[in-house]
């Protein structure tokens, strides 16, 4: 159900330039247009961290002032993961709901750019799904390749693995998005029901009937402020990982504008770029 908000707000970046249809995208730190692609750390033997925002911000509450519901949006993204030691850590990336663009204390690692090392942020409101390549027990991590509702927190409210629903066996399939392959992301915020589907496949494939995480909680309302900025954010330590955003879909208006994904970047392309040696990754 989606429920009017004040200002409606709806984009599609098939791929991404300087400046993309005449808007200036937010890319703070290390985050950088590359190859019609958005880079969100760098190739250093350093830490990094990055962060990508539409610069307008989402209006999450309904035009109705007497409903306690928050409004509701769609949005999907293409995105790549790769590493340049298939035996290094992981990271990920998050997509990333912020009342700022820049929360405070934040760390890069395993905290994606957009945590602290405390267990609660020190900033809210702030909700985040993260794609999450690396496994960290402190944060109650069940392996390297899982999805998580992170609630201004970096320990997950909820997490699945990364699979998808083949309707043709009714069975979920199993991937990897630490491959450099492209992946799709749909995400389907249900602010009338407090409720919010994350669905992941490989790019190419239609959407799945059935989401890969599904969240429904009240909670929700807790993180989620007036207006709230959308982008994503990822981090990385000394070990390095080619976290990309390669195509973005947004839209609180009902009706979400399909990507074409024949535009976005060939995995050979990302896959070559990393390849530096003999134990580089290049390949599934």
């Amino acid at each position: 159900m989606f429920l009017s908000p004040a200002f409606a707000l709806d984009f599609l970046f098939n791929n991404f330039t300087t400046t993309v249809n005449g808007t200036n995208l937010f890319l703070i730190e290390d985050a950088r247009i590359d190859t019609s692609t958005v880079r969100l750390t760098n190739d250093s033997n350093q830490f990094s961290f990055g962060r990508l925002f539409y610069p307008t911000t989402v209006s999450m509450k309904p035009t109705s002032s007497n409903s306690s519901s928050l409004s509701s949006f769609s949005t999907s993204f293409v995105f790549s993961i790769l590493p340049q030691l298939s035996n290094s850590p992981g990271f990920g990336l998050c997509f990333v709901l912020s009342n700022t663009t820049s929360p405070p204390a934040t760390l890069a690692g395993q905290y994606f750019g957009i945590f602290s090392d405390n267990t609660e942020s020190v900033v809210a409101p702030l909700l985040a799904i993260e794609f999450d390549t690396g496994r960290n027990p402190e944060f109650n991590d069940p392996n390297e390749n899982h999805l998580g509702i992170d609630l201004n927190s970096i320990i997950s409210d909820q997490i699945a693995d990364a699979q998808y629903f083949n309707s043709s066996n009714a069975s979920f399939v199993p991937f990897n998005m630490r491959t450099g392959q492209n992946v799709r992301a749909w995400i389907d915020f249900d602010g009338a029901n407090f409720e919010i589907n994350v669905t992941v496949a490989p790019a190419g494939l239609s959407k799945p009937s059935r989401p890969t995480l599904n969240y429904k909680n009240p909670v929700i309302a807790n993180y989620v402020s007036s207006e709230m900025f959308v982008g994503f954010s990822a981090s990385k330590t000394q070990w390095v990982e080619a976290q990309r955003i390669l195509a973005w879909s947004f839209s609180d208006t009902g009706t979400l504008r399909e990507i074409n994904t024949t535009v976005a970047a060939a995995p050979a392309e990302l896959l070559n770029e990393l390849a530096r040696d003999g134990s580089s990754r290049v390949g599934a």
